[in-house]
């Protein structure tokens, strides 16, 4: 039912031009209004069973004021321009479909935390539901708790921290507006949300310092590097090996950014590397803060058949022995196709890398 609220939406959406992922901002926009308008603090002129037929700029100035009158920060200025931009019989449609949906009553227990899969962009990577999944199952017992998401922009690892009952903080260079609305119609809009290059100028910071958050959730992207100056103009001396590998400097500023544990993706390449992969590796062992590495199947992302790996970092105690879970079997994975696997079993999967087990896919 989840996939079909937002699905139907876009059907009707499918011949204008607005690009796909401004197809799934609209979608998500009318569902938070219509969620809005089933509340007492909407005015009755607002709502929008009363605004059938309305022209899509008119549209826009009441999302705006909605927007506005129910302190909701995802029906801002750039997403209600991007309303204003779909055609008048096409918005029509989509309204009337809203009211549908809404009179059904399902929209209470809509979970949008995946809309960011129907966006199908080779620039936009999403992740798949059960690596999602796994990646906040591992964070483990985070309600009431601060959690950071550097690179956050899909929603997805946003989500999925709310419906824990926790509270993101999203720093990412990239805008996005799925987080504030994936938020707003799961009803949980506490979060904070910051567009800035956290390796460049961070912007969580308390009395000089970097903010301390007690669990960091991080979908890293594979293989990208940054750019030079960024080792050199660092105020916070979180760097310490030069490089301009992605991953090696946001696990750097992570290490510093989080006070207790971390869970990160990463390509295989740090794990093997010589040079600044290398040299972080070490430091990791030297001062026990690797709990574990575990290595996942290949052919999870449509966009990419890289081997890859979760490495669990805990800054809040000493690690005295690494454990290696090897997920990379029958046991956590399926062929999809020839060339995809999907992972099965995340429950399992998380209760074996969170206990104590010495079962034959693990080693310490």
């Amino acid at each position: 039912m989840n996939d079909k609220i937002l699905s139907q939406l876009l059907d009707i959406l499918r011949n204008d031009p607005a690009s796909q992922s401004d197809k799934v901002i609209v979608s998500l926009a009318l569902l938070v209004w219509c969620k809005k308008s089933l509340t007492s603090e909407t005015p009755d002129h607002l709502k929008i069973i009363n605004c059938r037929g309305i022209d899509p700029v008119k549209l826009s100035h009441v999302l705006s004021e909605i927007g506005l009158v129910s302190q909701c920060a995802s029906l801002d200025d750039e997403v209600c321009s991007k309303v204003s931009k779909i055609g008048y019989e096409t918005i029509s449609v989509c309204i009337n479909q809203c009211i549908s949906i809404g009179e059904s009553g399902i929209l209470d227990n809509y979970n949008p935390t995946d809309a960011a899969l129907a966006i199908r962009s080779k620039t936009e990577v999403s992740l798949p539901k059960e690596v999602a999944d796994l990646l906040v199952g591992l964070a483990a017992n985070i309600s009431n708790k601060n959690i950071y998401l550097p690179l956050e922009s899909g929603g997805q690892i946003t989500g999925r921290v709310l419906n824990n009952n926790a509270i993101p903080y999203i720093e990412s260079p990239f805008s996005s507006h799925l987080p504030k609305l994936i938020a707003a119609l799961l009803g949980k809009e506490r979060i904070e949300t910051k567009q800035s290059d956290f390796l460049r100028s961070p912007t969580y910071i308390e009395e000089g310092k970097l903010k301390k958050f007690t669990t960091t959730v991080a979908p890293l992207p594979f293989n990208v590097n940054v750019a030079k100056d960024i080792f050199d103009q660092d105020l916070f001396d979180r760097f310490k090996e030069k490089t301009r590998s992605l991953t090696v400097l946001a696990i750097r500023h992570i290490l510093i950014q989080t006070q207790g544990r971390a869970i990160i993706t990463m390509a295989n390449s740090l794990l093997f590397s010589s040079g600044a992969e290398r040299e972080l590796r070490e430091d990791l062992l030297r001062n026990k803060q690797i709990e574990a590495v575990i290595a996942m199947p290949v052919g999870l992302f449509d966009t990419t058949a890289i081997a890859f790996s979760i490495l669990i970092l805990n800054t809040d105690k000493k690690n005295e022995s690494v454990r290696f879970i090897n997920a990379d079997t029958d046991e956590f994975r399926v062929a999809v196709s020839r060339t995809r696997n999907q992972l099965i079993n995340v429950e399992k999967l998380i209760d074996i890398i969170l206990s104590d087990s010495t079962a034959e896919f693990t080693c310490t």
